[in-house]
């Protein structure tokens, strides 16, 4: 057999491989690119919604600072320790100072490089005497590049995920519904040129590889009765001839 005709079973010069690898490293390509920019775009919306963040709990913290003094009508530190504590345990809030006067309440720890969000509070201390007591509120923020990198990571990981799973069940139905086929039908004509004969292509599929494989079937069938029928005739013809010679010679000898 002419090793010209020979099926390249090299996956590195085959076309269906090159074409998976060419899918491959365009979707690759894509998954970077869209991770890159859902990063970005997601970071900038992290930072949008920390700003809201500290800018909503420092007034809610504030306003409550102003019921509670209000209410007891006077600055009692045990009872705002108790009622504010709770925003220490927020992993964006590292302190609250509170101040009034010399008295100082500080829950939390302060960082280095923490964000100070600082209020002036005029609070209603008596209303009948109309005394108002100064309360100077300070939040402490955790810095903003820390958060934002942990939603990046998170939004890196959660995405990056989603887009392998996605890649990973692609590569399975390209190699499912494309490969897999493929290679059946090469198989079958190696094997055909080869010289096997008495086989099918099974494949049951409803597409074009389907469609394929009934019409090399077809033509597979239609070469092997070719095939017998050119044996029976040329046996005939041989046949045919060694009966004329026959003849030929019983004439001859008479």
């Amino acid at each position: 057999m002419d090793n010209n005709n020979a099926v390249n079973t090299d996956w590195t010069k085959n076309w269906q491989n090159q074409i998976a690898v060419k899918i491959t490293s365009i979707f690759i390509w894509f998954i970077g690119t869209l991770i890159v920019c859902l990063s970005v775009y997601f970071a900038t919306m992290v930072e949008k919604d920390i700003k809201q963040f500290q800018k909503l709990t420092t007034d809610k913290i504030s306003f409550q600072t102003i019921q509670l003094i209000t209410k007891n009508h006077v600055f009692s530190p045990d009872k705002l320790t108790t009622e504010l504590k709770k925003y220490i345990q927020n992993k964006a809030i590292s302190a609250i100072n509170i101040a009034s006067g010399k008295q100082i309440i500080l829950l939390g720890d302060i960082g280095e490089k923490d964000i100070q969000v600082t209020q002036s509070l005029i609070v209603p201390f008596n209303l009948q005497k109309k005394n108002n007591i100064l309360v100077t509120l300070t939040i402490y923020y955790k810095p903003d590049h820390e958060i934002i990198h942990a939603t990046r990571v998170k939004i890196f990981i959660v995405t990056g995920s989603i887009l392998i799973s996605f890649g990973l069940f692609l590569i399975l139905v390209i190699n499912k519904n494309i490969r897999t086929p493929m290679n059946a039908l090469t198989s079958a004509v190696k094997e055909f040129s080869d010289g096997k004969r008495n086989f099918k292509i099974e494949l049951q599929q409803n597409d074009e590889f389907g469609l394929l494989s009934k019409f090399l079937n077809d033509v597979f069938k239609k070469i092997e009765n070719n095939e017998i029928l050119i044996g029976r005739t040329l046996q005939e013809s041989i046949d045919a001839n060694k009966l004329k010679g026959g003849d030929y010679l019983y004439n001859l000898g008479k």
